[in-house]
């Protein structure tokens, strides 16, 4: 059985994002830019979202 890690110091009201696949940084990197985007009618609102960006979380590929 794997063990993740434990998720320490994060807003517990704020989105949780876990990458968990590695074969497009790019991807990625869109997507948190979205993410983080502020939201409203006129952009009032800030964006809370904690994002775990750490190999340890990646799905393990079969053998």
């Amino acid at each position: 059985m794997r063990v993740l890690p434990e998720i320490d110091g994060r807003d517990e009201f704020a989105a949780l994002v876990i990458r968990a696949d590695y074969c497009d940084g790019a991807s990625w990197q869109e997507a948190v830019g979205e993410l983080t985007q502020p939201w409203g009618e006129q952009g009032q609102f800030e964006a809370h979202v904690d994002l775990i960006d750490d190999p340890v979380w990646a799905e393990p590929h079969p053998m």
